[in-house]
């Protein structure tokens, strides 16, 4: 973890060359920009932790390769759009966007995901009603 420490800039657009990456946190720093495109290409990927780095903006990847993507912390940042169903995350368990400025309705595939034991998404812009569960 490289959490809480002083880190500005961007997030390296060539993150997706870890291939081997299996954990990474860097939360509570100063980092801007987006998450490259590229983070989806980290398949092995478990835990992504960028939590409470108010610079961070954009939409959020879909992490379309992480399907053993077990954390999601994105919290606390200033990512917009509207919330991934993550449908290739089978194994997610923990998922916390809140405190963005997410808008639009909840993808009912998110609510598919049979492992996901905790879902955090308060302080966003979203509307519409609950999927089934």
């Amino acid at each position: 973890s490289l959490g809480a420490n002083r880190l500005s800039g961007a997030i390296p657009a060539n993150i997706g060359s870890a291939l081997n990456l299996v954990e990474l946190g860097i939360e509570s720093n100063k980092l801007s920009g987006e998450i490259p495109t590229s983070v989806n290409q980290l398949a092995m990927l478990k835990t992504f932790v960028v939590h409470s780095n108010v610079g961070l903006r954009g939409d959020i990847p879909h992490f379309t390769s992480a399907s053993q993507l077990l954390e999601l912390d994105l919290r606390g940042n200033a990512f917009a759009g509207t919330v991934p169903p993550f449908t290739h995350a089978r194994n997610l368990s923990k998922l916390d966007l809140a405190r963005n400025e997410l808008h639009g309705t909840l993808p009912p595939e998110l609510f598919d995901h049979r492992m996901l034991r905790e879902l955090t998404l308060y302080h966003n812009w979203l509307t519409g009603s609950l999927p089934t569960f």
